[in-house]
């Protein structure tokens, strides 16, 4: 067998995978023993590989003590803590605070464990330190919104589950730590800095390829996605590879014996892991180049497959949670794909000796053709993966890769150079450097441009991109092996089946989305026929804002097209979003009242719906907005007769009938405006959406008899200048007990109903429950 180790490393994988979502249990202890017994009778290297999946998942299972911090912590509490410094203490200037984590030895004065992720206001802190004082614990958010980010999960791959807040002095009591820890974290700082100082305008780009650092641009990170080169933002095998080419070039001109200069690259390449924190791509490719440095200097044949394997299980063994890491999917999963599939596809390009007059240019098409064909293997094989994640496919990178790579080549090691140069070189230097990189990013717009880019796929496809693309594997095997063209349009056929099921549909009911966005108003209606409705998209960029809320459930979905935005007033935090939305999706038409017209914003407002090339309503007495079978969506206020010197009494109100189910969307109605409403609508409703984020100032005792809501909903964070929900508002809707949802307490809310009953789920709290009563 060419690579022993590739099964072992597969089925620790297998067993990580396993055991993340199945607890030791009663089950998997006799599946375990069902294929020990097996492999012992039948097949030893099954017994092999059955170990090494009970490994795989027993290493994942968390082992919980019993005096662990998460034991303790049931709701937010302010307690005197002790603990040492773990991790590099980092500046967030954004915010201006510093953020470390801590390894809590002690609470309120008794014995606990546990990592925390804490932030502070001192800059003398440092790793290895041993600090007491008091802080604010608590547990991390998970996703508010749908397919939206869970720092809790992020933080638990890290083993952290605790989030503190200093509100003391953190008192220096000890300095402990690794030292050779503690000199990698002052390498990586004094890196950092110097990059900063030398690169001005760069600095932030250089710092992210040669140390790992997020680039917070996000125009320009979006630029390299766009173009499909995202995979240069991150230090993988293409970075590492150039540096240890560079590496091992330096020590050549001092040192003629390889063995030395192996070592000597080998060395410098953990340092450089560490550098980067371990992460697991770089991880990976540094441990790839080492082993191989090691095959080398032994004479021994070099089987790729074999050195990722033992790569991945070395990774797996120290750290199983990379398991689960998207860097360390994408990272192994690439490199399996060039070492495997590319050189097969390769030969096509091979052809019969070219003349001696036409040889350079058939060696330059050749290798044009075999990186373009590279780039399009890695993006076809891929992309289940990228339709989970990403809810994308994108085929520019088989374009941008051409020109992008070759730069990046020149681009790192040049970098390293900078380093290390004396200031009055520099400037000279700096200007080639900084024309290169202005050259890439240029270059990257270029690409990001190109047609080929497609986002907004749901990631529901991914299975069924997975299936296809096995027929079609499958139908080029037997074409190619078998010389069947029958089997082979046989199985072409197959691979399209799948997508049948997408194309017929199935049922389908009215969804309405409340989002979490903090102090501000982002709704989502979806008709049975499929039309997408927003009623207002909350505030401009904000952590919870339309781009980090809204689309990434919409690209979860596959929806691209807006047909109804609705703007209800002109107030920041419902129509902020409004710029994300034109720039990330198809907007048809655009609904506001003739009172938004007269407002501040609308001259730009207006300049941008018509760049988009929006349909704009105005909006000038109540109307019926969209009909549909046993749906209506209609406009109740503002009517023509009504007008109001504070904005808010403008807002758009809509009613949404489905069958027995009905919605009454206020926007920011006030006290004023729900008067003028009462003797003239039937307002009877089985949901309210709450005025003006549950202010004093809204939701009448006459409004909310009238209405006699089944359940009401109000667009509030808890912790607001403006200390919305007002208690008042709270009381008058008592009646409703827990049928009263808060974003802030119960995050986004999703109803989907059938007109005749409605299932709710809540996704902060975590709550789903199915209404059967509609019709009562």
């Amino acid at each position: 067998m060419k690579a022993p180790l590739f099964l072992p490393f597969f089925f620790l994988l297998t067993g990580i995978f396993w055991g993340q979502n199945f607890p030791f249990g009663l089950v998997y202890f006799w599946l375990v023993l069902l294929f020990a017994v097996l492999g012992y009778f039948f097949s030893k290297p099954l017994l092999i590989f059955c170990a090494f999946f009970a490994l795989g998942s027993l290493w994942i299972q968390e082992k919980v003590p019993y005096n662990d911090l998460r034991n303790y912590l049931k709701t937010p509490v302010v307690q005197a803590v002790s603990g040492q410094i773990v991790s590099q203490v980092e500046y967030n200037q954004q915010n201006d605070f510093y953020s470390f984590v801590l390894r809590v030895d002690s609470v309120a004065g008794e014995n606990f464990e546990g990592l925390v992720k804490m932030r502070a206001q001192q800059s003398d802190l440092r790793y290895g330190q041993v600090v007491f004082g008091v802080a604010q614990l608590q547990k991390p958010e998970g996703a508010s919104n749908p397919s939206g980010f869970s720092y809790a999960q992020y933080l638990a791959q890290k083993n952290i589950y605790t989030l503190a807040d200093a509100k003391s002095v953190l008192v220096v009591k000890a300095q402990k730590g690794n030292f050779v820890q503690r000199f990698v974290y002052k390498i990586r700082k004094f890196l950092l800095a110097r990059i900063e100082q030398r690169c001005g305008k760069n600095a932030r780009f250089m710092q992210t390829i040669l140390l790992g650092k997020d680039l917070d641009d996000e125009s320009l990170r979006t630029n390299f996605t766009k173009a499909g080169v995202a995979h240069i933002l991150a230090i993988s095998g293409l970075h590492i590879g150039f540096i240890s080419f560079v590496m091992m070039l330096f020590l050549r001109m001092f040192c003629n014996r390889l063995g030395v200069v192996y070592l000597l690259t080998a060395l410098f390449l953990i340092f450089y892991a560490a550098l980067c924190d371990f992460s697991p791509s770089v991880t990976r490719a540094a441990l790839m180049i080492v082993l191989s440095l090691w095959a080398f200097h032994l004479e021994r044949i070099l089987v790729l497959d074999n050195i990722v394997a033992a790569s991945g299980l070395i990774i797996l063994l120290a750290r199983p949670q990379y398991a689960l890491a998207l860097s360390f999917q994408l990272s192994f999963l690439s490199v399996l794909i060039l070492a495997n599939l590319v050189p097969k596809f390769y030969v096509c390009l091979g052809g019969t000796k070219p003349r001696e007059s036409r040889k350079l240019l058939n060696k330059v098409a050749t290798i044009l053709l075999s990186s373009m064909l590279c780039s399009l293997i890695l993006c076809v094989v891929m992309m289940p993966l990228t339709l989970f994640y990403f809810n994308q496919i994108n085929f520019n990178s088989v374009f941008a890769n051409l020109l992008c790579i070759p730069l990046v080549m020149l681009i790192v090691p040049l970098s390293l150079v900078s380093l290390i140069l004396p200031s009055p070189l520099w400037q000279s230097y700096s200007l080639a450097l900084n024309f290169l990189i202005d050259i890439l990013f240029r270059v990257v717009e270029i690409f990001a441009n190109f047609p080929f880019y497609f986002a907004n796929i749901s990631s529901s496809h991914s299975l069924n991109w997975l299936i296809s693309l096995g027929f079609v594997a499958l139908a080029g095997y037997i074409f190619w092996k078998k010389r069947k063209l029958k089997l082979a349009i046989l199985s072409l056929f197959l691979a399209i089946l799948p997508w049948s099921f997408f194309f017929l549909g199935g049922k389908r009911d009215l969804r309405i989305t409340f989002f979490d966005c903090g102090l501000g108003d982002m709704t989502l209606i979806t008709t049975p026929r499929g039309e997408n409705i927003f009623v207002d998209v909350g505030p401009p960029d904000f952590v919870r804002s339309f781009r980090k809320t809204a689309l990434p459930y919409l690209a979860d979905r596959g929806v691209r097209q807006i047909d109804y935005l609705v703007i209800t007033h002109a107030h920041n935090d419902h129509f902020g979003g409004v710029w994300h939305a034109f720039a990330e999706l198809d907007v048809r038409k655009v609904v506001v009242s003739r009172n938004f017209c007269r407002s501040k914003i609308w001259d730009a407002f207006a300049a941008a719906v018509q760049k988009e090339g929006s349909q704009l309503l105005i909006l000038e007495d109540t109307t019926t907005l969209l009909a549909e079978r046993d749906l209506s969506i209609k406009v109740l206020h503002p009517a023509k007769d009504f007008w109001d010197a504070d904005i808010n009494n403008m807002s758009i109100v809509l009613r949404v009938d489905y069958r027995e189910f009905s919605a009454l969307l206020t926007g920011d109605l006030e006290k004023e405006g729900e008067e003028f409403m009462l003797p003239r609508f039937d307002l009877d409703c089985d949901l309210l959406k709450v005025g003006h984020h549950g202010s004093k100032s809204s939701s009448t005792k006459a409004f909310i008899k009238e209405v006699s809501p089944e359940y009401a909903f109000i667009f509030t964070s808890i912790k607001n200048r403006f200390n919305f929900p007002h208690n008042k508002t709270l009381q008058s809707y008592e009646f409703l007990q827990d049928n009263l949802l808060i974003t802030g307490k119960s995050g986004a809310i999703e109803i989907s109903t059938d007109g005749y009953s409605a299932h709710f789920k809540t996704y902060k709290s975590a709550r789903q429950w199915t209404d059967y009563t509609l019709e009562d």
